[in-house]
């Protein structure tokens, strides 16, 4: 692929009325492009990098602005190649007049992601770092965009090119030995290759392990409420939500679909799914609502089964083994709800959390065994975050390296061991970027923003 170092603009601002609006010019010729309408004691060209300049945005003789524009010059920018941020005034407006300025002063409207595009192409950032401003712009929880900011970083980055370092260096030690076969000389040691394949295996394993909890980081850890009709799902739906978002009624058979809601706990997003009351029913839409709450359930990572206590703390055992057969991987939680309508709750000792979701009463108890759950499944993920392309190239490596490892131990040439490696090593420089498909690098900035 060519760089592109031609003019390029856009809004990286959400448009809209706004306090301040911020309009990104990068490429080749932008202090000509912005001199045509900027007006400021200095030219912006004979401006120092890293400073900020006030001054009139002028279209012709007329005044659209005042503004503030930062510079950054090459390749100390965003995008390794020089670049301006014009600061305006919000609205619906004025950032567009001024873009349609530097279009008609030779700039061009950016394509989505391209400032980014071209940072990676200017060996500004690698394809990890690429994806995780991207998963940092999309992020839907506080730990998804901390991880994501730290894998901006480069924590991916260097632990893969450490590991991609390693593997090249063995690579051409055993394919010096090919120029010396005659002679029966190795430049290597195989043990010492086979402990090196060996931790290239576990730290392979352990980011693969990340992809089911970034997953859950980035979709939300799915919670659903299951139990009899006037259990009080809805009231203890409301509870965790923080709001009234269910219709909640004491007539059994309220709930006829399922509603979803999302809070967070510990930094993660949980999405909680209030479904219809489980019962024999006539009611063809009640039961098309039952139907319903199953195939929702068998979604969730966790299942809180509402128990009405004040009919017995063991109504709810059949819907219990019931949960248990059909949602074995689910963690299951057994709530006994209406603690208020039975005397000396205080003192009982059964099993469940005892709640009362109408007062909040035994909240804080379910919100730290809610919390258990999430933390259990998100703990691989305090490291990387990572997506199912890189997921994908990591299992690759595996494959490679578990080969190379059994023509070792059947005594092969280096020539067998080192096809595979260089398989692997292969595979590392895609999920880094070192090497890139054409189309795949495409797709990954398509889900960018235009002003990123």
């Amino acid at each position: 692929m060519l760089l592109l170092h031609d003019a390029i603009c856009a809004l990286t601002t959400p448009p809209g009325v706004s306090g301040i609006a911020v309009v990104r010019l990068s490429g080749e010729g932008i202090f000509d492009i912005a001199a045509q309408c900027f007006r400021s004691k200095t030219p912006l060209a004979d401006v120092p990098s890293h400073t900020i300049h006030y001054g009139t945005w002028r279209i012709g003789t007329e005044a659209v602005d005042t503004v503030t524009v930062a510079v950054f010059r090459a390749p100390a920018s965003y995008t390794g190649d020089d670049t301006l941020e014009i600061s305006c005034h919000g609205g619906y407006f004025v950032a567009q007049q001024i873009l349609s300025s530097l279009c008609a002063g030779g700039a061009r409207i950016a394509e989505p992601g391209e400032f980014t595009k071209r940072a990676f192409l200017n060996g500004k950032m690698d394809l990890t770092q690429v994806e995780s401003v991207a998963e940092i712009i999309h992020a839907a929880s506080t730990s998804g965009s901390q991880i994501a900011a730290r894998q901006l970083t480069g924590s991916l980055k260097r632990s893969v090119e450490e590991l991609r370092s390693r593997l090249i260096r063995t690579c051409s030690l055993l394919e010096l030995e090919l120029d010396f076969a005659h002679e029966d000389i190795e430049f290597t040691d195989r043990s010492e290759i086979n402990t090196l394949l060996d931790d290239c295996l576990r730290f392979c394993h352990t980011v693969r392990q990340t992809y089911h909890a970034t997953e859950l980081i980035k979709n939300g850890f799915k919670i659903g409420l299951m139990g009899f009709p006037n259990a009080g799902k809805s009231t203890l739906f409301n509870m965790l939500v923080g709001r009234e978002r269910a219709i909640t009624n004491p007539t059994p058979g309220t709930t006829r679909d399922y509603l979803e809601d999302a809070f967070e706990v510990n930094g993660f997003r949980v999405l909680l799914y209030d479904t219809a009351g489980i019962r024999e029913s006539d009611d063809a839409i009640e039961v098309a609502g039952i139907n319903l709450s199953r195939t929702v359930l068998a979604q969730c990572h966790a299942i809180i089964i509402v128990n009405d206590i004040s009919l017995s703390a063991d109504h709810s055992d059949d819907l219990m083994r019931y949960a248990t057969e059909h949602y074995p991987d689910s963690e299951r939680l057994l709530v006994q709800n209406k603690a208020d309508l039975i005397a000396g709750a205080s003192a009982y000792s059964g099993s469940g959390i005892l709640l009362s979701a109408l007062r909040s009463e035994g909240r804080e108890e379910l919100l730290r065994r809610i919390t258990a759950c999430v933390m259990n499944s998100m703990q691989p993920s305090q490291q990387f975050l990572i997506n199912q392309r890189q997921s994908s190239l990591f299992a690759n490596v595996e494959d490679s390296i578990r080969r190379s490892q059994e023509s070792i131990a059947n005594g092969m040439s280096g020539e067998f061991v080192t096809l595979d490696i260089r398989r692997a090593i292969d595979a590392l420089g895609q999920i880094s970027g070192e090497r890139y498909d054409e189309e795949i690098l495409n797709s990954i900035f398509a889900n960018f923003c235009i002003g990123k």
